[in-house]
């Protein structure tokens, strides 16, 4: 009895996939990668009652997606990619087994799911589909440990409130359209590992929670204004990018308070005029760019010891200029690691 079926980089099948395949009904996986085989994605597939997988993967299959196909009681991983011409509608009324759902580069014009029937879903994939707003069903997935969101075409809207995803592990959402500011909902997301917000428009201040949780962030490409103005000890970021942003303003400081922290990326924003050594202080740092701001001074050097790692200092591309002062040397002699004044115009004393 066959239960599984595997084909991969067959363009020369130009005929559809065979009837046959669809009267095994003890099939458990089906996988097709790269098959030129055309046709309907077809309702005889809502007979493999044992289904778990299903991936299909830049198969020519064109149409609606059949209902039979979403109400299969055992699938628990449904993939689909680079299928153009699947089209419509993906509503999940009754999945209850479903754990994995990737649907990326289709025709899919709305993804909907009743949680309540479908409650297992744990990772979730939704990459250039043509969707219009975001599916307000996965505030509420509270079972995601994996939410990727990309490029999908939102019109523009409010961030959404995810502060019930407490299962949460990875968060990626990048370029989107969302209007205002990113919600302070981080706080009770306490299994994030990675945050990645990459070019969706957001502005105002970052907030304060998302320092406390994930220790790798990513917020590059926004519109943010501003860091927060105070972040407690319970800071616990390791690596925070954050460049090609509009921050400005004297909180940079505030990143002191960081001490789990490897490397700050703040390249391409309007920070300045005076660099916070208090930040090299911190134990861990080995990188720390600040590249393409509006630095043109920096503060006396501490008398505390800085990191003993070897730490990377980028300011290419700010507005210091004249003899490089005592001050500065002192501080570049007692800090010590590498440091980059490139397209500064510095002058050696």
């Amino acid at each position: 009895m066959l239960t599984s079926v595997y084909m991969a980089n067959m363009a020369a099948m130009t005929q559809p996939i065979p009837v046959g395949f669809y009267n095994c009904s003890k099939m458990q996986s089906f996988i097709m990668n790269d098959v030129a085989a055309p046709g309907p994605l077809s309702p005889l597939m809502g007979q493999w009652s044992d289904l778990r997988t299903l991936n299909l993967d830049n198969v020519p299959l064109s149409g609606p997606i059949p209902q039979q196909l979403l109400n299969l009681p055992n699938l628990t991983s449904l993939s689909l990619s680079s299928m153009p011409s699947i089209v419509g509608p993906f509503s999940a009324l009754n999945l209850p087994q479903l754990q994995i759902l990737s649907l990326m580069r289709t025709g899919i014009t709305d993804v909907s799911i009743n949680v309540l029937t479908t409650p297992n879903i744990k990772a979730l994939t939704l990459v250039q589909n043509p969707l219009t707003r975001f599916p307000a069903w996965i505030a509420e997935a509270t079972s995601l440990t994996n939410l990727i969101i990309e490029n999908n075409g939102f019109a523009s809207q409010s961030f959404p409130d995810l502060s019930r995803l407490r299962n949460l592990a990875t968060l990626s959402i990048k370029t989107e359209a969302f209007l205002g500011g990113l919600p302070d909902v981080f706080e009770p997301l306490r299994m994030l590992q990675a945050v990645v917000i990459t070019s969706t428009q957001l502005n105002g201040t970052i907030p304060q929670s998302i320092f406390s949780g994930p220790p790798s962030v990513y917020l590059s490409n926004n519109q943010f204004q501003s860091l927060p103005a105070n972040l407690s000890k319970n800071c616990t970021i390791e690596i925070f990018y954050a460049s090609s942003n509009r921050l400005s303003g004297p909180e940079l400081a505030t990143l002191a308070a960081c001490r789990r922290a490897t490397r700050f990326d703040l390249q391409n924003n309007q920070l300045g005029p005076t660099v916070p050594f208090v930040i090299l202080r911190l134990p861990k740092l080995l990188v720390l760019d600040l590249g393409n701001n509006n630095f043109s001074a920096t503060e006396p050097a501490a008398s505390s010891p800085a990191s003993a790692l070897p730490t990377v200092i980028n300011l290419p591309n700010n507005r210091f200029s004249g003899p490089i002062s005592e001050g500065l040397l002192k501080s570049i002699i007692q800090f010590g690691g590498t440091w980059n004044f490139e397209n500064n115009l510095l002058e050696c004393p």
